[in-house]
């Protein structure tokens, strides 16, 4: 019967490494742009720095590529967002309150506020989060997001 494991690495503090093993057959993957990249061109121990690389518990590397997950699509919402920002501060069309979007992502439970995508408190603000939550949705559901949830109440 061949062992299946996986560990998880830091390297030099910043890159996100997994190892699965099954038997003596080994994958490296590289955790990039918040998904998990197979690592083909060359073993991550093979670089050279592995010195500069501590083992990892699952907690802990799960807490990381959410985060880094979460600042991907942040990022990508303030940016993407901007222009339809722009359009509904010329003619908003509706105030609101308590907005937020709820889900779970590999196992965590997280909560999104106007404020997380560059928006305000603002109940004009919180409108327009109204608008783009399925937007936000469907890029959550992308990197394995579930039960999601979209709350909000029209002021």
């Amino acid at each position: 019967m061949k062992e299946k494991s996986t560990s998880y690495y830091l390297i030099r503090d910043r890159i996100i490494a997994k190892r699965e093993k099954d038997g003596k057959c080994c994958k490296d993957y590289l955790l990039r742009d918040g998904k998990w990249v197979e690592d083909t061109s060359y073993r991550f121990e093979d670089t050279g720095i592995l010195l500069e690389m501590d083992e990892i518990s699952e907690e802990q590397a799960i807490s990381i590529l959410n985060q880094h997950i979460l600042d991907v699509l942040k990022s990508k919402w303030k940016a993407e967002f901007a222009v339809k920002k722009e359009e509904w501060d010329k003619n908003p069309r509706w105030p609101a309150k308590l907005v937020k979007t709820k889900f779970i992502l590999n196992g965590v439970q997280y909560s999104l506020f106007p404020n997380d995508i560059g928006l305000t408190y603002d109940s004009w603000d919180q409108g327009f989060m109204e608008t783009i939550q399925s937007d936000i949705s469907e890029d959550l559901e992308v990197y394995g997001a579930v039960d999601i949830h979209n709350i909000g109440f029209i002021d």
